[in-house]
């Protein structure tokens, strides 16, 4: 075995993506050096590269694998015919590329193992398949959520549902303060500190950017995509919050999407995807229930493309919207429409792209003739009679998102994260109510939420001493008799002091 190389370039945040390379000639001739050295320059990010020259040492090493691995598995010369069948089956193979065969010669027997994608005998023909591979894996890596109605099914799961539904609504009603933007990009930076390719990107990103081409830049093969679809997989709060300025243009141009195209009685689109054996049993046991797509969906008009995409271990989503989903006032919360016309990849992928949180009622699930899993999900809208989350939804929406301005959005995001059980997050996202302090003079709502983050705890000095630390900074933006900022360091010092007298014993 060759010692494995990466790029590491965003590592933190991708998934590895391993490439297994089985050649004889590793590392023995000029042609398979010069090969090595391409495969490790050219593959896509955060990926992985390791080479054998040892059949069986590396049949050996791809059995260790868990399941849930993503493996592309490059096999030169003669290896293939011997090699194949004994790891073929393996799920953590997802593809296999055989190279340097001769077409005519090695197509037949090749055709009988699904898993091989092609067979090439070119290295012109084959880097341009592991890049659009490794782009459509990035792509294609969703998680979703689903409700059940069954009070003796997992709370944990609804709560995760609407989680995923109430997120973006809030994110995207919080005004981007004016630093924003430079902490985006110093946190994209760092994701790709070590890419140059992707730091010239992102360079490129901060000189062009406007809201027109949020599209563009979501499909285009770049930084954006990656990091946005896996803060949302990942719920990576932070993240997302600096990610709010694109979430809200890319919605806006959905919104205008879903008006201005023409009406449609039912549209069907497909997606092709991976799904770990447990993901598939949850939707299994999910028929007639509903599911929300945890961010960004792209979807296509044209299901063999989409089947491409599924590749030969994937399942295949087919998805419903009926006209009437358009006519809701509800439905607009969560456009959907037909970008070709603003996607960096033109009109070929007839691409339909869904908002974060949209709900599908799972219809049913059966496999077609071609022996691929076909997923049926009709998208409804979250007004929809049949919605049993209807009025939960509109519950929490009313308490979380009352007021129109920052300073309660941010209380509403605070509290969702401690209801979700996160709670430091939810104190980080309180302090940052001083941030928008120019927008209301009562700053009482900071400490009493601040303070509600420790109820059923004894608040310590270090927690009571950032408390005023903060609102000394905060109260430079007002008169320095303002009776709000007065009362709230009065009422955090009375607290210290409290603490501190039942503490000493005291009574």
């Amino acid at each position: 075995m060759i010692a494995p190389s990466n790029n590491d370039n965003d590592c933190e945040l991708q998934e590895f993506f391993k490439v297994i390379w089985l050649d004889d000639q590793v590392g023995k001739n000029e042609e398979a050096l010069e090969l090595q050295s391409k495969l490790q320059s050219s593959l896509f990010h955060c990926s992985v590269l390791i080479a054998f020259e040892d059949a069986k040492e590396c049949e050996e090493y791809l059995r260790q694998y868990d399941d849930d691995e993503k493996i592309v598995w490059i096999v030169s010369r003669n290896l293939g015919q011997t090699c194949i069948p004994n790891v073929h089956d393996l799920l953590a193979i997802s593809v296999i590329y055989v190279y340097r065969f001769d077409k005519k010669v090695h197509e037949v027997w090749a055709r009988q193992y699904k898993k091989i994608l092609a067979v090439t005998y070119d290295v012109t023909e084959l880097f341009p398949k592991l890049s659009l591979h490794g782009r459509m894996q990035d792509r294609l890596l969703c998680s979703f959520s689903d409700f059940t109605a069954d009070e003796q099914s997992s709370t944990k799961l609804n709560v995760e549902f609407m989680y995923s539904q109430l997120i973006v609504d809030i994110l995207m009603q919080i005004t981007p303060l004016s630093t924003d933007q430079k902490q985006f990009i110093e946190m994209c930076k760092n994701e790709y500190r070590n890419d140059k390719c992707a730091l010239s990107r992102i360079d490129e990103f901060v000189l062009k950017y406007e809201p027109k081409y949020a599209s563009w830049w979501y499909t285009c093969d770049s930084f954006v995509y990656r990091l946005l679809n896996k803060a949302f997989r990942l719920k990576d709060i932070d993240m997302l919050f600096l990610f709010r300025f694109f979430i809200r243009d890319l919605y806006e141009q959905l919104q205008e999407l879903s008006y201005s195209g023409e009406p449609e009685n039912v549209l069907r689109v497909y997606r092709g995807q991976s799904l770990k054996p447990d993901e598939f049993e949850r939707l299994n046991s999910s028929i007639g229930g509903f599911i929300s797509l945890n961010s960004f969906i792209s979807t296509s008009r044209h299901r063999t493309l989409a089947e491409v995409y599924a590749g030969p271990t994937g399942v295949l989503f087919e998805i419903e919207c009926h006209s009437l989903h358009l006519s809701s006032k509800e439905a607009t919360k969560r456009p959907f429409g037909d970008i070709s016309s603003m996607s960096s990849f033109g009109d070929t992928e007839a691409e339909v792209l869904f908002m974060p949180g949209s709900v599908f009622r799972l219809d049913d699930i059966k496999s077609d003739n071609s022996n691929i899993s076909v997923i049926k999900l009709i998208l409804i809208a979250n007004d929809a009679t049949n919605y049993p989350l209807k009025q939960l939804h509109q519950y929490m929406q009313n308490h979380l998102l009352h007021e129109e301005n920052n300073w309660a959005k941010l209380i509403g995001l605070g509290t969702l994260l401690k209801e979700m059980g996160k709670r430091d997050k939810a104190g980080q996202y309180y302090r940052k109510l001083l941030d928008f302090s120019s927008e209301k003079e009562n700053v009482t709502d900071y400490v009493r939420h601040a303070m509600d983050m420790h109820d059923n705890e004894e608040p310590n000095d270090e927690q009571l001493n950032c408390f005023l630390k903060e609102l000394v900074k905060f109260r430079q933006n007002f008169p320095e008799n303002d009776r709000n900022i007065i009362n709230c360091q009065q009422y955090a010092i009375g607290i210290r002091a409290l603490s501190n007298f039942s503490s000493s014993g005291t009574r």
